[in-house]
């Protein structure tokens, strides 16, 4: 790893069909940087890659169809981050970078709302819960 970039990229093709030389031959025609990683793998390997990022994909007479997503994981390979579409620039990418690398409580909530409702539902569950059983064991008023 390069010491002044302290993250890696790692290309994913998720085509079953692709070939050492297919990536090869794509790597050269979109001039990808030699110190990114361009893998393949094979059909149970792309399965588990989607079930682990909910990644869905759709094959159309032979054309994939898909979202475009970036992944960021940390340093203990640890999913932080996703950026959705092609929109996005540099200054978005480093501040993903950045909060993957060092999030705060707000940009863990904004990055994973799915977990905080998770979360609030639970802190709504015991509520009612210890309502319920204070209304149940208290003492009457005498």
């Amino acid at each position: 790893m390069n010491p002044a970039y302290p993250y890696r990229v790692v290309v994913f093709s998720f085509d079953a069909l692709e070939t050492s030389e297919s990536l090869r031959l794509y790597r050269a025609r979109q001039l990808v940087p030699p110190d990114w990683k361009i893998v393949r793998s094979n059909e149970a390997g792309i399965r588990r890659f989607f079930d682990f990022f909910r990644y869905s994909i759709m094959n159309q007479n032979g054309t994939l169809v898909h979202p475009n997503e970036v992944f960021l994981l940390d340093s203990s390979l640890t999913w932080r981050w996703t950026l959705l579409g092609d929109d996005w620039g540099s200054r978005e990418l480093a501040s993903a970078i950045g909060q993957t690398s060092s999030p705060g409580i707000f940009d863990r909530i904004n990055r994973n709302p799915e977990r905080l409702a998770w979360i609030g539902f639970a802190a709504m569950l015991l509520g009612i819960s210890v309502a319920g059983a204070w209304t149940v064991w208290r003492k009457p008023f005498a």
